[in-house]
């Protein structure tokens, strides 16, 4: 049995020049986490054993490595909900309402607002 689950959204946005840049949210939860699912849990009270992230890359990967992230684990500050479902067969559903800001100095990535809404994933 795996460690964890990490279900991960993938937002793919151009900015007004012209590029392509990837902004990639995870939501990660140990195996022995107190909360089943289906659940809904609040971002800024975050149940142990829960992190979530949002990594910046400044192109689409594989092109590209990661430059800067907002992290519960760094002590980014972060709102919101996310709303999990699976995992199982055919039924792995995340809907992610967040917005995240650095809790220390960032290089690129001060501040970010997502949301997605029933958006079938892949488990990690």
């Amino acid at each position: 049995m795996s460690c964890c689950f990490a279900p991960t959204l993938r937002f793919v946005v151009r900015s007004a020049d012209g590029k392509t840049q990837e902004l990639v949210a995870m939501t990660k939860y140990f195996v022995s986490s107190s909360v089943t699912l289906p659940a809904t849990v609040d971002l800024a009270k975050l149940p142990t054993g829960w992190d979530v992230s949002v990594n910046y890359h400044p192109c689409s990967p594989p092109n590209c490595s990661l430059v800067d992230s907002l992290s519960t684990q760094d002590k980014d500050r972060f709102q919101g909900s996310a709303r999990l479902e699976g995992p199982g067969f055919g039924n792995n559903r995340v809907t992610l309402c967040l917005t995240a800001s650095e809790g220390q100095a960032s290089s690129q990535l001060h501040s970010v607002k997502l949301y997605a809404s029933n958006v079938k994933v892949s488990w990690n």
